[in-house]
């Protein structure tokens, strides 16, 4: 993946189509996001961050910074460094193996399912962005 400055981008795009590179596919973002040019948010984030009591789960959550489960000690701190920094997503996702029978994407678009489809096969994959695919999903891991 590459992120960055949008005339940076275009011009590896480019250059790589230019050197037979045959697919590429630009996400439609709303920010440099894990690049440097997060720097000036990190901050407030850590300070936002900070205020939070956080909990050891029930189950695993796996950072696409470190590849690794969160922990309630460092959270704070790899929460922050994940904004600037290259997203290890197969890592995280592979992590997962045979551990896990469906994945859930939060949010908006579907490109991180996508991604993951095509890395884990043979679970579910389900997208929440509203409360009726909220309500969908529900219903379907309880098997209704």
């Amino acid at each position: 993946m590459i992120g960055g400055d949008v005339t940076a981008v275009d011009a590896a795009m480019a250059f790589l189509t230019a050197h037979d590179v045959s697919r590429t596919v630009t996400l439609n973002v709303s920010g440099a996001f894990h690049t440097p040019l997060m720097k000036p948010a990190q901050a407030k984030l850590n300070q936002a961050l900070a205020t939070v009591n956080w909990q050891s789960g029930q189950f695993p959550v796996i950072s696409t910074t470190t590849g690794q489960a969160f922990k309630p000690e460092t959270l704070t701190t790899t929460l922050t460094d994940q904004l600037i920094s290259p997203t290890r997503f197969v890592t995280a996702i592979e992590s997962l193996g045979q551990q896990v029978d469906a994945v859930i994407e939060l949010g908006p678009g579907k490109t991180l399912m996508s991604f993951a489809r095509k890395t884990v096969k043979g679970i579910d994959y389900y997208h929440i962005e509203d409360i009726d695919t909220l309500t969908e999903t529900i219903s379907k891991l309880r098997g209704e």
